[in-house]
């Protein structure tokens, strides 16, 4: 995969208690793989322009924030599927 330029980018979201979920992109299109760590994942995908990673980091201040407290109540039975941003 060496499509666009060169660039390639590496999208990941973690698989529970399972591992990581990683999809490659670049020009030529995209390939996915799930490994059982982050390290892993990002020595797979080797040379990128750009990691993203689905979940919040570094989140400022304490406690619950509201619009997780309210997505969580919006969903009902799936409130598990949002996850709260760890601390700064």
């Amino acid at each position: 995969m060496t499509g666009a330029g060169g660039l390639r980018a590496l999208g990941i979201d973690a698989a529970g208690k399972h591992g990581w979920l990683g999809v490659l992109v670049d020009g030529d299109g995209f390939v996915g793989v799930h490994l059982g760590s982050l390290t892993e994942l990002v020595r797979w995908a080797g040379d990128v322009a750009a990691i993203g990673i689905d979940i919040p980091i570094g989140a400022v201040g304490g406690g619950a924030r509201r619009a997780d407290v309210e997505a969580r109540r919006f969903i009902g039975v799936r409130a598990s599927s949002v996850f709260p941003a760890p601390p700064a």
